[in-house]
């Protein structure tokens, strides 16, 4: 599975080709570089996350596979030079058959620091791992942010994002026999995740998915999870950077749908812009009728 973004004149296209990862540059009016594009993993990574600053420069996260091993990558794109750096392994040691990473997600800071964060498993447990980049640094030995996660197969990366002055993780976690969204942010001083804040509705769990984060150019956020049921639903709750609290949670409303692939594939496009436009999409199964749906908030 490919996944491609805009940095402002330039398409960066990743692609996975056999046993490795590919990149494909061109221009946005123009052809690709070529048919396959440059080979910069010998992986198999069925999910690149990418993500860029204002001024163009960016990163790609997968997680590499091979051979039943597998750890987190990264690999940074210079817009001044218009190239890709060195590739380097994110988590603190080589992955091995009894402790693999699942997808990773990645962000970036206003200094240019980024931050990783994904699930390790070892097969009898799952914890939220991250590892920070320094702006000219390399990355930073692995710290844990939780170390009780949805006891559920791999299939989704951890929400992160920065809100203009540290990164916010979110994830699903149990607390009190209920499975609810969770959120922490980063202590950059001590290099240290804040203790888990939760996010409920009282009409039902969270789904067994991660949910979706956002933030805005005010420090504002937007936090959205799939409430568990027939039919599911979709909450909300927005972070008020003036009063630095979460509002009150609440089911989005028209927001219930029937998707059997939810559950296994994770499957919800989310968008939160700088001026705190964002939109969720979903689908909703009925029979053969495949209907896909658009919640937006202003």
């Amino acid at each position: 599975m490919g996944a491609a973004a805009h940095d402002g004149g330039r398409i960066s296209d990743f692609r996975r080709q056999s046993i490795g990862l590919y990149l494909n540059l061109g221009a946005v009016d123009g052809e690709w570089s070529s048919d396959y594009g440059n080979f910069v993993d010998g992986t198999i990574s069925a999910r690149v996350q990418t993500a860029f600053d204002a001024d163009g420069n960016g990163f790609a996260a997968w997680t590499a596979t091979l051979s039943g091993l597998s750890d987190v990558r990264a690999l940074p794109y210079d817009a001044t030079s218009g190239v890709w750096g060195a590739l380097a392994t994110c988590d603190e040691a080589p992955g091995s058959s009894a402790n693999h990473a699942g997808p990773p997600n990645i962000a970036l800071g206003k200094k240019g620091e980024a931050m990783t964060l994904w699930v390790a498993n070892d097969d009898t447990s799952r914890s939220l791992k991250s590892s920070l980049l320094a702006h000219g640094d390399e990355w930073e030995e692995a710290v844990t942010v939780t170390a009780d996660l949805y006891p559920e197969p791999l299939f989704d990366p951890p929400a992160l994002a920065f809100e203009g002055e540290t990164f916010v993780s979110a994830w699903t976690a149990k607390s009190d026999k209920h499975y609810v969204a969770f959120t922490a942010r980063y202590d950059s001083e001590h290099g240290e995740w804040s203790e888990p804040e939760e996010h409920a509705v009282p009409q039902g769990d969270s789904a067994a998915f991660m949910p979706r984060l956002g933030a805005d150019s005010h420090h504002n956020l937007m936090l959205v999870w799939a409430v568990a049921g027939q039919p599911l639903r979709l909450a909300y709750q927005r972070y008020r950077a003036e009063t630095s609290e979460w509002t009150k949670a609440a089911i989005i409303a028209g927001a219930t749908f029937s998707d059997a692939t939810l559950e296994t594939d994770g499957k919800l496009p989310f968008s939160f812009s700088a001026n705190g436009l964002g939109g969720l999409m979903f689908r909703t199964t009925s029979g053969s009728t495949t209907t896909v749906k658009l919640a937006q908030f202003f």
